[in-house]
């Protein structure tokens, strides 16, 4: 059986299900239900927050048999064939890979073709940044009058590449990184969902690592399952991914503290003969002095520390 990414199976197909992203949503359900959409938009913000995923069920409200609706039914054949990326009247691109402007030539000579079956053309560009500057501004007279059955959505996570003129033609939404809170939440639920075991350690550690981004943290935890035996735990984890543990992080720290050179070396040692890099360390042992400091100020929130407060129960922190 052909394996799918955890990203593409739960990618949601309706509003209800985009997480993280409540202005976006709302603001999206309230112009397709006083019908005043707009023929361009510009999704702008992290990697793997939803941009792609909201122009596809953008597409779908407007194109739903029983639509324009801010909750497409997802059984007609619009909605199938976006979902399934077969329409023929929701086009994707790559910005990436079509930069020129023989390629935006393509795309304005396309568009003096109706939809062949639904209600409206879309063409979804991702990545739109990556276009180059001939390109946008063959772009510019399409947007700002496109016939009315074609609607644009551009894609970026570099929106300070997007140039002004292209920007004020479009309505502009910015999408967020996720907070730890929600990645945790979703991750769990896609472990209660398949019946996989995960400690708590291991969910925040997900989350941190994914820097608010949806799809890293599903292609962390694709990662975990093939080596957990449908059990995830943190000593697993750093185990298998050669990571620093705390507790080695800390008596380092005592070690550089009370100036037990030798000491200090051979645990650095140990975890070099353990798989663990020079870049790891140096990374590891920046957020764990960054939760010192952070501690001894009284933040002992364990979603924005490195480490849990109660590990940073140490002398030092006080002459820090």
């Amino acid at each position: 059986m052909e394996f799918i990414s955890t990203a593409n199976v739960r990618r949601p197909q309706s509003f209800d299900e985009l997480k993280g992203q409540s202005f976006v949503v709302s603001t999206i359900a309230n112009s397709i239900k006083n019908n005043s959409f707009s023929h361009a938009y510009l999704f702008a913000g992290p990697r793997g927050v939803g941009k792609t995923t909201s122009a596809r069920l953008l597409a779908k409200a407007l194109n739903c048999e029983k639509g324009p609706t801010s909750t497409p039914c997802q059984k007609c054949a619009s909605c199938i064939g976006i979902t399934t990326s077969s329409s023929l009247d929701c086009i994707e691109i790559d910005g990436a890979s079509n930069t020129s402007v023989d390629d935006i030539r393509k795309i304005k000579n396309d568009i003096m073709y109706p939809p062949t079956q639904s209600r409206y053309k879309i063409y979804i560009i991702d990545e739109v940044h990556m276009l180059s500057i001939s390109a946008f501004n063959a772009l510019l007279k399409t947007i700002e009058e496109p016939p009315e059955y074609v609607i644009f959505i551009f894609a970026t996570t570099e929106i300070h590449k997007v140039p002004q003129t292209i920007k004020s033609r479009c309505q502009f939404f910015r999408f967020k990184a996720l907070s730890t809170q929600e990645i945790s939440a979703l991750i769990k639920k896609t472990c209660d969902d398949n019946k996989i075991k995960i400690d708590e350690k291991s969910l925040l550690w997900i989350a941190k690592e994914a820097g608010g981004s949806m799809r890293d943290a599903y292609t962390l935890y694709d990662q975990l399952v093939s080596f957990s035996n449908k059990d995830i735990t943190f000593d697993k984890i750093q185990s298998s991914l050669c990571l620093s543990p705390v507790d080695s992080i800390e008596r380092i720290y005592k070690f550089a503290y009370n100036g037990l050179a030798k000491n200090c070396l051979d645990e650095f040692f140990t975890l070099k003969q353990n798989g663990v890099t020079n870049d790891q360390l140096i990374n590891d042992f920046s957020l764990f002095l960054r939760s010192v400091l952070l501690y001894k100020n009284g933040i002992k929130d364990k979603n924005i520390l490195f480490c849990t407060p109660e590990s940073l129960d140490i002398d030092e922190i006080k002459n820090i």
